[in-house]
């Protein structure tokens, strides 16, 4: 005896759930807390710092802020899923990082660091 093919739904709505499991949130940044960054589920917004800190004060992040947030959630979903792209992304973010170590040092011994100077 030969049975009855079944029949499939015709969408995505006709279909039963898979369970009642709620979602993984892939994007949980919850565990950034940086001044100046502001986490609203998947979206991080930076009020990046305006002018030189010792002239108009801290009001914002610096760039290697951002920097060192992508290094964390690529760290992050290198844990979960990880490889060669994602070692070598962290690493090029690292290298960045200290490329502005730099940078912000050889200011400082020029005694412009902190000031709109060059």
């Amino acid at each position: 005896m030969m049975r009855k093919p079944r029949s499939q739904p015709q969408s995505a709505s006709d279909r039963e759930p898979a369970s009642n499991t709620p979602k993984k949130a892939w994007n949980d940044f919850s565990f950034i807390n940086i001044p100046y960054v502001t986490v609203d589920g998947s979206t991080i917004t930076f009020q990046i710092q305006d002018g030189p800190i010792k002239e108009v004060g801290v009001n914002g992040t610096q760039i290697d802020t951002l920097i060192e947030v992508a290094s964390n959630i690529i760290n992050s979903f290198n844990t979960k899923f990880p490889c060669e792209e994602n070692d070598a992304a962290i690493q090029h973010l690292g290298f960045a990082l200290d490329s502005l170590a730099q940078r912000k040092k050889n200011r400082e011994q020029r005694g412009v660091e902190g000031h709109d100077k060059a």
